[in-house]
């Protein structure tokens, strides 16, 4: 609800001078939910698992768990259940629901506010270069889910820096993993020469052997942050890139894979600091477990942009803090069991 209220006072104004119908402001409201709940989800745990552990605590019920023997770690074992099912759950909406839900919203706010489209671009002129595998695409209009129009492929030699190969042609299709060329022209280069050596026509013609896709070609011109985490590895390995982009894509990779455990922290922080002995202690506990947790993202993010600067290795920008504070909870309720 305070994510939800702060974006209606920061957008709702904007649409209203917009007239945009009142329909389409409460779709673009409900499409950044999801991407909310991606930052909500670990803090709600550590609410959750406070106030359940506050108020047995209240009633004695964890002194009467400790008086029988039964430890703390053994306990809470449904917490430590429910908390690896979140993160498998924060994991799952950070790579499927919020990048799409994301893309939509802001495709709505440009269509409303700014009066065009975000995806404008789709169906136009695009040059594209894999330089790992020295191919240089070109498209006349290039759409990332139907049929290429004006298409030039060049195969470059890196040994010789000439060119081998060069296909021209008025249309083409990617389907079953594999181009179909139609009504061009396929040029062949000997060493050092500048004018093809030979050139053949053709109606239809079927490569399989090119690894880029339509998909993978648009996902590379795509913000990172609508990228799923398969996408970003596919642009790693398919794309040559510098290493400061490349430390770029791999502090993100690593931050995209550790951030759900942020769920499994909060619920470490909830027990350690909410099973304390002493009654009074219970709410000092909640603060410093809430203090604690907001560190933790500051840390996090922090770590990220280090990380992205490439004055910290990717994986330690993205994982160090989160093992960090999973070894430190784990030792937490360690000393509380």
């Amino acid at each position: 609800m305070l994510f939800l209220i702060t974006d209606v006072f920061d957008d709702l104004s904007d649409f209203l001078e917009a007239e945009a119908s009142g329909i389409e402001i409460l779709r673009y409201f409900l499409m950044k939910q999801p991407v909310n709940l991606v930052n909500v989800l670990p803090m709600s745990v550590l609410l959750a698992v406070s106030y359940v552990l506050g108020t047995l605590g209240r009633h004695h019920e964890i002194t009467a768990v400790r008086a029988s023997g039964i430890s703390m770690v053994r306990f809470c074992l449904p917490i430590w259940c429910m908390a690896l099912m979140l993160s498998g759950l924060l994991f799952w909406l950070n790579e499927s629901i919020a990048p799409r839900f994301a893309v939509t919203a802001q495709e709505t706010w440009d269509r409303l506010v700014e009066g065009e489209s975000s995806r404008a671009d789709e169906k136009a002129k695009l040059a594209f270069r894999n330089e790992k595998e020295h191919r240089y695409w070109f498209f006349e209009s290039f759409n990332p889910r139907g049929e290429q129009l004006g298409v030039s492929i060049k195969q470059f030699n890196p040994e010789a820096q000439s060119l081998n190969w060069e296909i021209r042609a008025a249309k083409a299709e990617f389907k079953d993993n594999a181009w179909t060329f139609a009504n061009g022209y396929r040029f062949t280069y000997a060493e050092d020469e500048k004018l093809p050596v030979e050139e053949e026509p053709f109606d239809t013609l079927t490569l399989s052997d090119l690894s880029e896709s339509p998909r993978n070609i648009f996902s590379s011109l795509r913000p990172m942050e609508e990228l799923t985490l398969r996408e970003i590895l596919r642009v790693l390995d398919r794309q040559g890139m510098s290493p400061a982009t490349r430390n770029i894509f791999w502090t993100t990779v690593w931050y995209r894979i550790s951030f759900p455990t942020a769920c499994l922290t909060a619920a470490l922080l909830g027990v350690g600091f909410g099973t304390t002995r002493e009654r009074k202690s219970t709410l000092k506990g909640f603060a410093t477990a809430i203090g604690l947790m907001i560190l933790f993202y500051i840390i996090n993010q922090s770590a990220a942009v280090l990380g992205k600067y490439g004055i910290l290795p990717p994986f330690i920008a993205g994982c160090g803090p989160s093992i960090l504070f999973i070894v430190g909870g784990c030792v937490l309720v360690y000393k509380r069991r």
